[in-house]
């Protein structure tokens, strides 16, 4: 459809959109590069039988955050077919870059990202046993994993910020 305000429409109908642009923008922020919008990866889709609609369940975040990648633009360019049909019409874009401000705002403080990081660490321990070497030193490379992901949050957290003083770029 080459209008771009029935182009939304009708994907209106199609997906729950409001959900999807929400996974594309989390995606974006927790520089999830490997997703659906940015790479056609780690992606189910439910279809909604009650109102025809499908929804797209993100997985396979095993290669958030990481080093090589924690600078991404927090509009990176967008390839899954859905998505760029989205973020190609002004509505679907401006709904995109909304979303975007208002998780990094909610979500993407270092004070807010590291509190969610600490939480979910406290209840992985709970299952904690030291009863062996080979379950002390799986601990211990899970607390090693915790920490780089509490650095790399705080890392992301200042370019977002960063990126948020500057004019929008979108990599498409």
């Amino acid at each position: 459809m080459r209008d771009p305000v029935q182009r939304f429409d009708a994907l209106s109908g199609l997906v729950t959109m409001e959900k999807f642009i929400d996974m594309m923008a989390l995606e974006a922020l927790m520089v999830h590069w490997d997703s659906y919008a940015q790479n056609r990866n780690n992606y189910r889709i439910y279809y909604h039988p009650n109102d025809q609609r499908c929804t797209f369940i993100p997985h396979g975040m095993d290669l958030i955050m990481v080093p090589d990648r924690i600078n991404y633009l927090l509009m990176p360019k967008v390839v899954g077919e859905v998505a760029l049909a989205i973020v190609d019409t002004p509505k679907g874009d401006k709904r995109y870059g909304e979303q975007i401000l208002s998780f990094a705002a909610r979500f993407f403080t270092p004070d807010k990202l590291l509190a969610r990081i600490d939480a979910i660490d406290k209840r992985v321990r709970t299952f904690q046993i030291h009863d062996s070497e080979s379950g002390t030193q799986f601990w211990a490379k899970q607390q090693e994993a915790a920490n780089e992901l509490r650095r790399l949050a705080k890392v992301r957290c200042q370019l977002i910020e960063e990126q948020l003083k500057r004019p929008p770029v979108s990599g498409n």
